[in-house]
């Protein structure tokens, strides 16, 4: 039992905070770089009534015919995602406290909630960690996209 537990505590503690922060930081990073790309986009093609007519008759009607970076509005903002993944993760890490709590020590209600309550702080304090230092590495190079 003790392999299952010492898996349980690992996966709480470290390992879904670290992926899900991941996640969360490179999926802003990527729809940052794409509304980047879509403005340099619109910058190069003359995005106006006048300049749309000399952009199509060069053939630039923008990647995938113009469909990938129009859709663009649609996509989920990237507070929306952080905000269901952080649900996510606190959904996650209850129920992994519970079943870590009912192997070791059965029903006991304050050592339950007393070993949430650990893992719901080291879970949000490294989630948290993660997401800023994925967005500080990565978003710094998505700020230059549309440059180039």
């Amino acid at each position: 039992m003790q392999d299952t537990t010492t898996t349980i505590q690992m996966l709480a503690y470290m390992l879904a905070p670290i992926v899900s922060g991941v996640a969360v930081g490179m999926s802003q990073t990527i729809i940052t770089g794409l509304f980047e790309l879509s403005g340099a986009f619109d910058e190069g093609t003359g995005a106006g009534p006048e300049g749309s007519e000399g952009a199509e008759a060069a053939g630039a009607e923008g990647v995938g015919g113009g469909t990938m970076l129009e859709n663009l509005d649609s996509a989920i903002p990237p507070e929306l995602l952080q905000l269901v993944v952080g649900v996510y993760l606190i959904q996650l890490l209850y129920i992994l406290g519970t079943f870590y709590m009912k192997i070791t020590r059965g029903e006991d209600q304050t050592y339950k909630n007393m070993f949430i309550g650990k893992i719901m702080i080291s879970g949000i304090f490294f989630y948290t960690i993660t997401v800023v230092i994925v967005s500080l590495l990565f978003g710094g190079l998505m700020s230059g996209v549309g440059d180039i």
